[in-house]
């Protein structure tokens, strides 16, 4: 009886010590997400938020706003306009919530897996407390970072439970809704639905070995989680279809993005290079010590063998895309996993073991540090927008959103005039409306096509004001648009960013 009661008191008592452990971790990471809810945004940024305020008004996705993007993030960004406020941090709030939420859930699900429990606690602060301190303003919003909860989702569910037998497979429920997340993904870019189909196969092959009915278990396996990717699909044909805007869908899913595939007009490898290096060092340490002691884990040889697929897989699909440094991020939530399992195994070590293998994992964090101090320490300097203007933190941080501001007030805007800008920040600060459907920014950066229809569109519905930003200018696109300005606007004023027309009277 006495032996009874001390093991319930003692579990009581390490189940209060993680309920504070967790709370301290959620603490820690919100935090960090907090501190960067001012970040200005970079152009694709300005180009969500811009389409989800006038989505907000009336207007018609891919039909009065049109992107290539697949519609789940200028639906996340309405969501979080109209939730906290169409400013910065009313989008970048729903996000770090999303965020939080997700690497929760994945601290949560490791726990049964390791042998110290409490070590799970580390996943939320290497996704979401790892991402936020190395943020930058072209981090926050974008898909890749959106699809990571997502990808993790997908593991957690077409993976049998902790507590499952050695051959127990998922439910035909969990693979359902495995499906159902893999669909999500895809309203955030079709493409990246290659991530976790390349863990399907992986987990199908993985977890049928030695099954007598191989074959069916695999074909039902991969039939149900296919069944659930279908219905978020087909909501997005059918909810389209319903607007009124179908026949636009095969050209913004698909032509569209064949005609632009490998196109890296104006990206460069070695930045997305650095990038990845500065932030996967530290988890790529840890996961090798985890690999090295995969034999340990006999009931997660899968998850581990499914995580290193989600990270290659990831890689591969960076890699096809254009090369932006924030496509860096994409891995980031399969990659805490193997870490999760790294640090585990430290904390298993012998304490000399332990001591110096705790260094070298340290030492890999002197990039980061050495890459994100002066920022941060910028960020301290203006108290990270939250005393006094938060423009004023803005525009020290990204210094074109000071002059861009600047010439908004010289050139007097009247509240009904209707904007065109190649920069669609111009559009964002400026709380204009756009011009035309299509994006400014693509307008002179997409194909041939595209421009032809955005300078047609302009024929036909002027802008009261056009901004030509000085990267544009480089453009071969960009004379056509110059013939245009030079019949029906007047130069009005030019400026380090680029150049002002009004529309002539």
């Amino acid at each position: 009886m006495t032996s009874t009661v001390s093991s319930v008191r003692e579990t009581s008592g390490r189940n209060r010590r993680s309920a504070w452990i967790l709370a301290f971790v959620v603490v820690l990471v919100t935090g960090l997400g907090i501190l960067k809810l001012n970040l200005p945004f970079h152009n694709d940024q300005a180009t969500f938020a811009n389409y989800a305020r006038m989505m907000d008004q009336g207007a018609t996705l891919y039909e009065d706003v049109w992107d290539p993007k697949q519609p789940g993030v200028f639906y996340f960004f309405l969501a979080g306009g109209r939730l906290f406020g169409f400013d910065e941090a009313g989008f970048h709030l729903l996000e770090v919530i999303y965020l939080v939420a997700g690497g929760v859930v994945g601290g949560l699900w490791l726990r049964r897996r390791l042998i110290n429990g409490n070590v799970a606690f580390w996943y939320p602060l290497l996704t979401v407390g790892w991402f936020y301190l190395l943020a930058r303003r072209h981090d926050p919003g974008q898909v890749e970072v959106l699809a990571g909860p997502l990808i993790l989702g997908h593991i957690i569910l077409s993976l049998p439970a902790a507590r499952a037998g050695a051959h127990a497979k998922p439910s035909a429920g969990r693979l359902l809704a495995a499906g159902i997340l893999v669909g999500l993904l895809g309203w955030l870019k079709l493409l990246l639905m290659a991530i976790p189909a390349m863990v399907a196969v992986v987990a199908a092959v993985a977890t049928t070995r030695g099954d007598p009915h191989r074959i069916r278990s695999a074909a039902r396996y991969l039939g149900w989680q296919f069944l659930g990717v279908a219905i978020p699909l087909l909501g997005m044909v059918v909810w389209f279809a319903a607007t009124g805007v179908f026949d636009s869908l095969w050209y913004t899913f698909v032509t569209y993005p064949l005609s632009v595939l490998g196109d890296r007009t104006g990206t460069v490898l070695n930045k997305l290079a650095f990038r990845t290096f500065v932030m996967y060092l530290p988890l790529a340490t840890l996961a090798v010590v985890a690999l090295a002691k995969r034999a340990r884990y006999p009931k997660s040889r899968t998850l581990l063998m499914v995580a290193s697929v989600a990270v290659a897989a990831s890689a591969a699909v960076v890699l096809t895309q254009t090369w932006w440094t924030y496509q860096a991020n994409l891995a980031l939530f399969p990659a805490a996993i193997l870490a999760v399992f790294g640090i585990d195994q430290i904390v298993e070590m012998s304490r000399g073991r332990r001591l110096a293998l705790s260094l070298v994992v340290l030492g890999t964090l002197i990039p980061a540090l050495i890459v994100e101090t002066p920022r941060v320490m910028e960020g301290v300097e203006h108290r990270f927008g939250f005393a006094g203007n938060a423009r004023a933190y803005q525009s020290a941080v990204e210094p074109e959103y000071a002059a861009l501001l600047d010439a908004l007030d010289e050139i007097d805007l009247a509240r009904d005039d209707v904007v065109f800008g190649t920069d669609n920040r111009v559009v964002w600060l400026s709380e204009r409306q756009q011009a035309i459907p299509i994006s400014p920014w693509l307008a002179t950066r997409g194909t041939p096509d595209l421009t032809a229809q955005a300078i047609e569109q302009l024929e036909e519905t002027p802008a009261d004001w056009v901004f030509l930003d000085r990267w544009a200018r480089g453009f071969e696109s960009t004379a056509e648009f110059r013939e245009l300005l030079e019949t029906d606007y007047r130069l009005v004023t030019e400026t380090d960013q680029g150049e002002w027309w009004r529309v002539a009277d």
